[in-house]
């Protein structure tokens, strides 16, 4: 900004010599500022002021008339009537009023205007906010656009369109520097940008055979679990751009479309968590989780290769893993109890009440349970005695052929979710034997095969902890999921399974029936569904951070087949018909 203020410099002693012998320096500086005012100016503007309240008033004046006069702000591509003030400029006359205040407060001041006149300036500034939205129907402004092809009876283009933006920081400098040269004019034009288009319609015209063939085809995007995302490159062929050797894609289209249509059903946010250490107990703050983000350099990467071949199989979703925040104290990480090394998940929606409280009641009993580097768990061993004194209900258990009432039923969801935990962090499983027969709750979310039944003392669910480090489990419910959460130092190790088709069927035709004088004679009342006998095997692959991979480990579960069991009123001529039993339990 321009200076106007005269500075005047001179020893005391010169001034007094300047003065004369009947004016002297202390009798100047006491004279009110008034007495002065012939000797300020502001903006170099002539003025009749005779107080320096005239002078204030004449500069208000002069910037109101300045921020309301209509100019024609224009440019090649249209033009906006607006006023300065319209566009946001601000003239701070408060800046003049303290300038004033000083000049009135300093003695110096006043001896320099008793030799010299100075011109006041007021700052200006411009809100750059109201200054754009001021331009914002004015259609002044339009966005570039490339040319691009559209599907509409056959492969049409839609012609390029050349971008005009407004300069608006070099506006706001012009829209000060008017005010401070006082030069506004009825016209004045605008600082504008130009943007020229890098696809032309010229360009997709030279390619539109090509463009017509790839338009009959699809592309399908894949999901690792298999889910499927079908395209008709005819509905998207805004995203083509041609080249002589190739076919590249506009990644800011293609981007929007793996956001809008496929992130929200592939993507999770990592879930942090922060274990703390209170009176030997370990105690979770959330769960932690890894997040799963579309990498979306690399899957443009690899559509581009499919439609540029002449292949029609699945494009591969590429997803990145985002770790989750883990805060643990000290002597956690001095274990090596650092990182989220995976889970294990169950359902057990469906639960009687007592079951429901078993599952809960196992989950908490694991919680902060700690494994050193090397050491085997034993769930049975850990677990306790399993009777009312313990805290456990009466549930039904498998045993033998019956499925009857015991303390602890139920117990078998918390070890098939610790056994899910153990088989999809990778470590080695020792000891599982699957339930008797396919029971239902340990279908989901994945299918038969994946459970682990317990009874103490036999069978017993094992595992042993592979790692380097001590290795802490989180035990919890959420509703009717359970989840066992193993967090250690983490080896870079993954795992694939692979579930085979089920086979075997078998089943057993005829009911089994047990007579009772508790019902009246011939009536019957089922007790148990009739469960069909089959075989089912996962397999297991681990990978690890050197490029190996272990030998595909097979877990079998052989599910036999159970009849359908009723109870029945007792007829006299009939005897009473005897259920076999069994040492063999299960939870």
């Amino acid at each position: 900004m321009k200076k106007r203020i005269l500075v005047w410099a001179g020893a005391a002693c010169g001034l007094t010599l300047a003065l004369g012998a009947t004016v002297g320096v202390h009798q100047v500086s006491k004279l009110p500022l008034d007495h002065f005012v012939n000797k300020l100016t502001v903006m170099e503007l002539p003025t009749t002021a005779t107080t320096v309240e005239d002078l204030f008033s004449e500069a208000t004046t002069h910037a109101e008339v300045f921020l309301t006069t209509p100019v024609e702000w224009t440019a090649d591509s249209g033009s906006l009537i607006a006023t300065p003030m319209n566009l946001g400029l601000q003239i701070q006359l408060e800046a003049l009023e303290s300038e004033l205040e000083r000049l009135e407060s300093s003695s110096l001041a006043k001896l320099r205007l008793f030799v010299s006149s100075i011109d006041l300036t007021i700052p200006a500034s411009v809100d750059e906010e109201f200054l754009q939205q001021a331009f914002v129907d004015s259609g002044i402004e339009q966005g570039m656009k490339n040319a691009n092809y559209y599907y509409e009876g056959g492969v049409q283009i839609d012609p390029e369109q050349i971008g005009y933006g407004i300069e608006y920081e070099a506006l706001s400098d012009q829209l000060v520097t008017l005010w401070e040269v006082q030069e506004l004019s009825e016209s004045e034009t605008l600082p504008i940008r130009v943007s020229e288009p890098t696809i032309t319609a010229k360009l997709l015209e030279e390619h539109r055979e090509k463009v017509s063939a790839l338009a009959a085809s699809g592309l399908t995007i894949q999901e690792n679990d298999g889910t499927e995302w079908n395209l008709k490159l005819s509905d998207h062929l805004n995203w083509i751009i041609p080249s002589d050797e190739s076919f590249t894609l506009n990644d800011t289209a293609f981007y929007s479309y793996l956001r809008d249509e496929i992130a929200p059903e592939v993507e999770i946010e990592a879930q942090p968590v922060s274990i703390s250490l209170v009176d030997g107990n370990y105690h979770f703050e959330g769960s932690a989780r890894n997040g799963r983000m579309i990498a979306y350099e690399a899957t443009l990467l690899e559509v581009e290769a499919m439609i540029n071949s002449e292949e029609t199989a699945p494009v591969v979703l590429s997803i990145n893993e985002v770790e989750p925040e883990i805060t643990v104290p000290e002597e956690l990480a001095l274990l090596g109890v650092t990182d989220l090394l995976g889970f294990g998940y169950s359902n057990f929606s469906g639960s009687p009440t007592a079951r429901v409280y078993n599952v809960n009641h196992g989950m908490e009993l694991f919680n902060g349970t700690m494994l050193a580097p090397g050491e085997e768990f034993s769930f049975t061993t850990l677990m306790g005695d399993i009777d009312a004194a313990n805290g456990w209900y009466p549930e039904l258990v498998i045993k033998g052929d019956e499925t009857i009432p015991e303390y602890g039923g139920g117990l078998c969801q918390v070890s098939s979710t610790m056994f899910r935990a153990a088989l999809l962090t990778g470590m080695p499983i020792t000891r599982r034997k699957n339930h008797s027969y396919a029971v239902s709750y340990y279908a989901y979310p994945d299918g038969y095969g994946l459970d682990a039944t317990i009874y103490d003392p036999y069978p017993d669910f094992r595992f042993i902890n592979d790692t380097t480090g001590h290795m802490l489990i989180q035990g919890y419910t959420d509703g009717v999921e359970a989840y066992f959460v193993f967090y250690g130092t983490s080896d870079g190790r993954s795992v694939t399974m692979e579930k085979g088709d089920a086979y075997g069927y078998n089943s057993i035709a005829a009911p089994q029936i047990t007579y009772t004088d508790e019902l009246a004679p011939g009536v019957r009342v089922l007790e148990e569904y009739a469960h069909t006998g089959f075989k089912i095997d996962w397999w297991r692959t681990i990978y690890y951070a050197d490029g190996t991979e272990s030998e595909r480990e097979n877990f079998h579960s052989n599910y036999q087949a159970r009849p359908a069991k009723y109870s029945e009123g007792r007829a006299v001529e009939e005897g009473e018909g005897l259920d076999k039993t069994s040492n063999s339990s299960e939870n």
